[in-house]
C-alpha cells in the first residue's frame, strides 16, 4: 500500500518525537493521497494530539517556525524539508463561505478527518499502524473519484473555494467528480464570485499547469467563469485551444489563457510565479496588448530590432505564445527558426554593437537620444548598410550629426 521507505526522514523524525512524548501523530492530507497513488509529495502534514505549546517544547532543539499558532500549526524544518504539524481540530460554523467562526482543538484523528473537504484527502497514515480511512477515501483514490466528505452542499458552502479545488484536482490528478458533487458545484458556482483573487490565483496556477488542464477547461468553463473577471472580449474557445496546443510550457499557458479571456493584470499578478517568470509574463502581455509588438506580418528586421530591445529569449517566447494563440503556426515557427540564425551570427542585442553610449556621447549625441541612435545603428547593421565595426559605426553617427 504505502511503503515506509517512501516516507521522508523528516516526517519520521517528527512522528517519532511526538509519540516519544506520549502524543498521537498521523501523516494526513495530500501526502497520503499522493503516496497511495504511487507518487511523491511536496506537502507533508501531520495531525497530532499535541497542542502548539507542547509541540514548541518537544521540538525546541529543532528549527521551528510557528506559522499558525492560533490555528494549531507549527512547522519544523529537518534536513531541509518542511513538515507542518497541526493539533487535531474541530471547525465551528462557517458564516462567510471562507473560514470557520472559531476553531477548537479536537480529541481524535477521526474528528480531524471529518472536517476535511474530500474523501481522498481525509485519510490518515502511520508507518506502523497503517491507514485510518473512515470515509472510504482509499476506494475513491483507486476509482479516481473526487467525493465530498459528508453532504456535498454543506461541505462546499463552508468554504466556496472548495468548488475550485475540486475542479483543480480534476486537472492535476486526472480524477473525475462524483456526480452529486458535480451537480452541486454547477448549481452553486456563482457563490465563488466574491472569493479573494489571491486565493483564486493559487488554484488557477495549479489548474492551468495540470496534466488535464485542457480537458478540465473544456468541461467546466461555465463554472470556472464565475471565478474570473467578466469581459465581453473573452474567448473561451481560444483559451481552451491555447492550453490544448501547449503541453510543456506552463508560463505560456498562463499568459495565453489570460489574453484569450481578456483578463486584467491584477489576475495575472495573483498567479504563483517566481520573479523571473512574472517579469517575462508581464513583458509578453505588454507585447501582445500594446503597440510595442510589431504587426504580425512585419519584416524580419523589425522583429530583430524588437529582440534587441526586449531580449532574444522573450522574443522567442512571444513567437511560441502566438503559435498557441493563432492558427498561423507556420508563420510563427518560421520567425522562431530565424532567431537561430541571429544567435549563430552572435548579433542579437544592442549590447553586441561595436560602439556604446559613451562613444556616442563623445561625439556629442545628447543622452536622451542615445537609445534611439543605438537602435538606428542596429537597424543599419542588420539591413546590410554598415558593418558592426567601431570605426564605420562612428563615421555613420558623425554623418547623422554633421560632426
Amino acid at each position: 500500500m504505502i511503503e515506509r521507505r517512501f516516507i521522508p526522514e523528516a516526517v519520521l523524525h517528527c512522528l517519532s518525537k511526538l509519540e516519544a512524548k506520549g502524543f498521537e501523530a498521523w501523516l494526513v492530507g495530500g501526502a497520503v493521497r499522493d503516496l497511495l497513488m504511487g507518487q511523491t509529495s511536496t506537502d507533508w502534514d501531520i495531525a497530532t494530539s499535541a497542542t502548539p505549546d507542547q509541540m514548541l517544547d518537544i521540538f525546541r532543539h529543532d528549527l521551528v517556525i510557528p506559522i499558525g499558532i492560533k490555528h494549531g500549526t507549527v512547522r519544523v524544518i529537518f534536513n531541509g524539508l518542511e513538515v507542518d504539524m497541526t493539533t487535531y481540530r474541530v471547525d465551528g460554523p462557517y458564516h462567510d463561505g471562507r473560514r470557520p467562526a472559531r476553531v477548537s482543538f479536537g480529541s481524535s484523528i477521526h474528528d480531524d478527518l471529518s472536517r476535511r473537504d474530500f474523501t481522498i484527502n481525509a485519510i490518515a497514515y502511520h508507518p506502523t499502524r497503517g491507514l485510518i480511512d473512515p470515509f472510504h477515501g482509499l476506494q475513491d483514490v483507486q476509482d479516481r473519484i473526487i467525493r465530498a466528505v459528508g453532504e456535498a452542499k454543506a461541505r462546499l458552502m463552508e468554504d466556496t473555494l472548495r468548488m475550485m479545488r475540486a475542479i483543480r484536482f480534476v486537472s492535476v490528478l486526472g480524477f473525475s467528480l462524483d456526480p452529486l458533487l458535480e451537480q452541486t458545484i454547477v448549481r452553486y458556482a456563482s457563490s465563488m464570485d466574491n472569493l479573494p483573487i489571491e486565493r483564486l490565483g493559487i488554484e488557477w496556477t495549479k489548474l492551468l499547469a495540470g496534466k488535464k488542464a485542457a480537458h478540465t477547461i473544456a468541461v467546466y468553463m461555465a463554472v470556472l467563469k464565475a471565478t474570473l473577471p467578466s469581459s465581453a472580449e473573452a474567448k473561451p474557445y481560444l483559451a481552451w485551444r491555447s492550453v490544448y496546443k501547449n503541453e510543456s510550457e506552463p508560463l505560456l499557458r498562463f499568459v495565453a489563457f489570460s489574453l484569450a479571456m481578456d483578463l486584467p493584470d491584477t489576475w495575472f499578478d495573483a498567479l504563483m510565479l517566481n520573479k523571473a517568470d512574472r517579469r517575462l509574463g508581464r513583458t509578453l502581455r505588454r507585447l501582445y496588448l500594446t503597440d510595442l509588438g510589431p504587426a504580425d506580418d512585419a519584416p524580419h528586421d523589425v522583429w530583430r530590432l524588437l529582440g534587441a530591445k526586449v531580449g532574444i529569449e522573450p522574443l522567442r517566447a512571444y513567437y511560441r505564445l502566438n503559435v498557441y494563440l493563432t492558427d498561423n503556426d507556420k508563420h510563427w515557427q518560421a520567425l522562431l527558426a530565424a532567431t537561430d540564425t541571429w544567435v549563430e551570427e552572435g548579433f542579437v542585442s544592442l549590447l553586441d554593437l561595436a560602439v556604446d553610449g559613451n562613444d556616442l556621447q563623445s561625439l556629442g549625441v545628447p543622452p536622451s537620444s542615445i537609445g534611439t541612435v543605438l537602435e538606428r545603428l542596429f537597424q543599419a547593421i542588420i539591413s546590410g548598410k554598415v558593418k558592426n565595426e567601431r570605426a564605420p559605426l562612428l563615421e555613420v553617427v558623425r554623418l547623422w550629426y554633421n560632426r
